[in-house]
């Protein structure tokens, strides 16, 4: 299962760094001054980046000072048709050494306001797909969970008719980003970064033919009703609440929960905060839900509580429960 994390925002000056990978020892044709053709593509020098074509017939882009905290890319602007298409895709193959000093990424961008990444950053140990909208202040990173390893990587992100992008590693489905975020109107420029050291690009493809819808997935979570308690005791004629913990675990981040999506026994939450439920130094959702809300038969012995991350995952969890004999309240599913 992929593990999805948002890095929070003490890391976020890092996001700034992006970039690259193995340095052959052959040099082949540098750009200079013009763009530089590959893969029927007209690319040019970005920040003063060193483009190159070597033996293998391979892009090597190169950074100009491997000290500044910049990236050097190549760059291209995509045409009108490429823009205008409902559905389209960019493609990259790249090659990635993660014991050097160094980043890769594909950037793609509206050119106005919506830039979005996907690659490795030097100190990460994990793939990560970063994002930024001038227009609306949303940014974001997040970890894929996918451990950078050596050797060829192929990167892909592919645009819904919606809007909504989504991004693929390796030919495996990651994340999709809501237009919420994104809010990405077109693919337009397109930039292969790196920084530190020589970032080599193996292929480059592109379409106006993704039409992938891809299913959302679903993440089974430690849920823990009235926690403390045991049995977990429901009274189905209480005016009270019922609190309900989503566990922090070593696979998922109970941070991660949208709690204006969550839905217990089909109750919304009255409120919820961030607690230390379990005192082992994780932080956990701790939700409240009206227990005359809640639709539970009176010989109900589990309860279950849906919802999403901020990434757009389902979540699904249950726990056990024991309803009051003598309860009154109970109510079943479309009553």
């Amino acid at each position: 299962m992929i593990v999805l994390r948002e890095i929070k925002s003490s890391v976020w000056k890092a996001a700034c760094a992006l970039t690259v990978v193995a340095v052959l020892c052959t040099f082949g044709t540098a750009s200079g001054e013009a763009a530089l053709r590959w893969k029927g593509v007209d690319w040019l020098e970005y920040l003063a980046a060193e483009l190159y074509l070597n033996q293998s017939g391979y892009l090597e882009v190169r950074p100009y000072d491997t000290n500044r905290e910049y990236p050097y890319a190549a760059q291209h602007t995509t045409s009108n048709d490429f823009r205008a298409a409902g559905s389209p895709w960019v493609e990259v193959t790249f090659l990635d050494d993660p014991a050097k000093k160094s980043t890769v990424e594909l950037w793609v961008t509206d050119g106005v306001n919506a830039w979005t990444q996907i690659g490795a950053l030097d100190g990460y140990e994990n793939y990560v797909i970063h994002w930024w909208n001038i227009s609306n202040g949303t940014r974001g990173m997040i970890d894929t969970g996918i451990r950078r390893s050596y050797g060829q990587h192929k990167m892909k992100l592919g645009m819904q008719k919606d809007g909504k992008l989504d991004y693929w590693f390796n030919d495996t489905f990651i994340w999709t980003a809501s237009t919420e975020k994104m809010k990405t109107d077109y693919l337009g420029d397109v930039y292969l970064a790196t920084q530190y050291s020589v970032a080599t690009f193996i292929d480059y493809r592109a379409g106006t033919d993704y039409n992938y819808n891809p299913p959302a997935s679903s993440i089974s979570i430690d849920l823990d009703i009235k926690p403390g308690g045991n049995p977990n005791n429901i009274n189905l004629s209480s005016r009270g609440v019922v609190p309900v913990a989503v566990l922090t675990t070593q696979s998922f981040d109970a941070r991660d929960v949208d709690p204006q999506t969550l839905l217990f026994a089909e109750a919304a939450p009255t409120r919820c905060n961030r607690a230390d439920v379990e005192n082992d130094g994780d932080l956990d959702l701790l939700c409240h839900f009206q227990t005359h809300d809640l639709h539970l038969n009176p010989d109900a012995t589990t309860a279950t509580l849906t919802g999403a991350t901020y990434h757009g995952e389902k979540i699904e969890g249950a726990d056990s429960i024991r309803i009051v004999p003598g309860s009154q309240k109970g109510k079943k599913k479309g009553t």
